[in-house]
Order: C-alpha cells, then structure tokens, then sequence
C-alpha cells in the first residue's frame, strides 16, 4: 500500500510512505538418489508452506521531481536532404 499525499517540499521533492504485507506460498518437491549406498530405494519429499512474510513499512520516501528530457544531436546538412 502506497500513500503519496500532496506535499511538496522545496518545490522539487514529492513525498511518500508506504506498507507491503506479503502472502507466501511456497511448493517443495524433491528425489532423493544415494549413489553412495547402491540398493537404497530412492525417497520423494514434499512440502507445502503458506502464510504471511515480513510486513515492510518505510514511513521515509523522498523523490526529486525533474523533468529528464534527453537530446539527441541530429547533423542534417543540405547535402544530406539529395
């Protein structure tokens, strides 16, 4: 969640705070083969996870609101236009 209200600050900056609660879920399968012990039966493991992460709360985000415009040279000449 993301909450940008409209306070600028030196008349360049923007301000934000945000919240991020994940959900996990999370499958696990695996074969397990013994090369060191021949005529061991093989095994498949499985596993199932779910539930909640760490929440993340940054109550401090600044950004510099400036307008990026990047110019390319163009070289045409007379000679250029046949």
């Amino acid at each position: 969640m993301l909450w940008a209200p409209d306070w600028k600050i030196a008349d360049t900056w923007s301000y934000a705070m945000s919240v991020t609660v994940p959900w996990l879920s999370m499958d696990v399968e695996a074969d397990i083969t013994s090369s060191s012990f021949p005529g061991f039966p093989n095994v498949r493991r499985s596993d199932k996870e779910r539930g909640w992460g760490d929440i993340v709360a940054m109550p401090l985000m600044l950004s510099l609101r400036k307008q990026f415009v990047p110019r390319l040279p163009v070289n045409m000449t007379n000679k250029d236009r046949g």
